[in-house]
């Protein structure tokens, strides 16, 4: 924006506020200026600089402040951490093992008061589906509420929506955690159903144990919730079933994973072909290498 007077043309030599394009200018920006070095992560003024020890930590940390430096940027030391093995990044605390949830957005869910319409509910909803990778299973405990965001029903708060509100506030206490991707190690997929809903699980196999990266769920429309269990699982994860291709969105980048056929869920092939007595039972796990 150029403000132009009878005299001479002037030229704003910062960004100032009140352009609505201000903040997608200032992020590319940014992207342009450290977005190509590795272990390097930034959302507008937040920057994360990372390494596997302190050495490397150091040196990208150098190289950033250079490049900061050569294009006039200044940062707020008071505000800013260094050298610390975790820091809270965009509502997430990371770490070395992993990313989890910020304690000051878990107290901020656990401390919302009893909505009184709609519009409250939605609001508590959207905080929570904020962190719904991190949650196990919402779907059964969320289903009361849900369904009040229906537009054929009437807002009734009872008592089952009153103990979902109630047992949906826990889902992220304790020590929820999600490891971070890792492209050379195995990974485990686990997928399940129940009359409302389905979800997903994403692990890395370490040690004997599996260590989840991602919690994925979805609601059952009216339809689908007619659907047999046979039919269910699939739904979760189509390409597993089809093509034995994992389409899975991490860190929005898109893998492709070829699915080598596990011991799927024995019960599906005793439906699916009469002949096989074998008995089993939920849930679908598939073994990606």
């Amino acid at each position: 924006a150029l403000p132009i007077s009878q005299i001479v043309l002037y030229r704003y030599r910062r960004l100032v506020f009140g352009f609505a394009s201000a903040p997608p200018d200032f992020q590319r920006f940014i992207d342009r200026l450290i977005g190509p070095y590795p272990g390097v992560a930034s959302f507008l003024d937040d920057i994360l600089i990372g390494g596997r020890d302190q050495a490397e930590c150091f040196s990208r940390l150098h190289q950033v402040l250079s490049l900061l430096n050569q294009a006039n940027v200044t940062i707020n030391m008071g505000i800013s951490e260094f050298f610390v093995q975790s820091v809270e990044f965009l509502g997430f605390v990371i770490s070395a093992s992993g990313r989890a949830p910020a304690p000051s957005k878990v107290r901020s869910i656990e401390e919302m008061p009893v909505p009184s319409d709609v519009s409250q509910l939605r609001a508590y909803l959207g905080l929570l589906n904020f962190f719904h990778q991190f949650l196990r299973c919402p779907r059964e405990v969320l289903e009361p509420l849900n369904n009040h965001m229906r537009k054929d029903v009437k807002w009734n708060w009872d008592i089952s929506c009153e103990k979902a509100f109630t047992d949906s506030k826990f889902l992220l206490s304790g020590k929820v955690a999600l490891a971070f991707f890792d492209p050379d190690k195995p990974l485990v997929l686990t997928v399940d159903a129940s009359s409302v809903g389905v979800g997903a699980v994403l692990c890395h196999p370490v040690s004997g144990n599996l260590i989840p990266i991602a919690f994925e769920s979805a609601s059952l429309n009216s339809a689908q919730r007619a659907w047999s269990w046979v039919f269910l699982l699939p739904f979760v994860h189509p390409p597993v079933w089809s093509k034995g291709v994992v389409l899975q969105q991490l860190s929005h980048v898109t893998y492709l994973i070829q699915v080598e056929r596990g011991d799927q869920h024995r019960g599906h092939r005793s439906q699916l072909r009469p002949r096989i007595s074998d008995s089993g039972s939920s849930p679908t796990v598939v073994e990606v290498p």
